[in-house]
């Protein structure tokens, strides 16, 4: 299993970088995480001693990386452009 990370880049240029677990081995799952990770006004994530709560109104980007061996089998909501490289 390789480490999911997870950095979060601010309006204001500040960043903060996590790695975590995979939370689902289920498609459908991952599925509706997804959905429900996109439709929210918070980015929520817990670490060993608390949960933080960052307002996606405050985020400039996310960036997730580690988080499938086949890129194609992650389940993106239909406007995703698949398969691009960043120059």
């Amino acid at each position: 299993m390789s480490t999911r990370y997870l950095v979060i880049e601010f309006i204001d240029g500040k960043k903060e970088t996590f790695t975590f677990p995979e939370q689902t081995t289920s498609d459908a799952a991952k599925k509706l995480n997804i959905e429900g990770f996109l439709q929210s006004p918070w980015v929520v994530v817990e670490t060993e001693n608390e949960v933080m709560a960052f307002p996606v109104a405050n985020i400039k980007c996310l960036h997730f990386s580690g988080m499938v061996d086949d890129r194609h089998s992650l389940p993106l909501p239909a406007v995703a452009i698949r398969g691009a490289e960043q120059r």
